[in-house]
């Protein structure tokens, strides 16, 4: 929900609509819905221990959560260049896509649960 929140600005700030802009809205959903995929079996019965489920499946994760944090950037770019980000988004926005790039960073060049679950577990109180 709060993806199609944020895309509903589009509509006050474009007139008219281009096949590119469509397309990046798309991309944006499409890496949300990847972000989901990779959390979640497709298939229960053979999963018996989910954080082994994950550690295989991190790296396609931060990826596509780092990917997604670059459409994130651009999103906010063509919103308003990078007067919106400052005026309307603040230092918080920036603080987000930083935290998210070190939390990708740890991610992927760690193998451990625990630092895993550090990750995840402040995101999540």
């Amino acid at each position: 929900m709060q993806f199609w929140w944020w895309e509903f600005r589009f509509s006050e700030l474009v007139t008219e609509w281009t096949l590119g802009l469509y397309f990046f809205l798309v991309t944006y959903a499409v890496s949300l819905f990847l972000l989901a995929v990779i959390l979640v079996p497709r298939a229960w019965e053979g999963v018996e221990d989910l954080d082994e489920f994950f550690l295989q499946r991190r790296a396609w994760f931060y990826w596509v959560l780092l990917w997604g944090t670059g459409v994130d950037v651009v999103d906010g770019l063509l919103k308003g260049g990078s007067g919106y980000l400052v005026d309307t988004l603040g230092f918080s926005i920036w603080l987000l896509w930083g935290a998210t790039l070190v939390a990708c960073v740890v991610g992927l060049w760690s193998r451990r649960i625990r630092h895993q679950g550090a990750i995840v577990r402040p995101a999540v109180r």
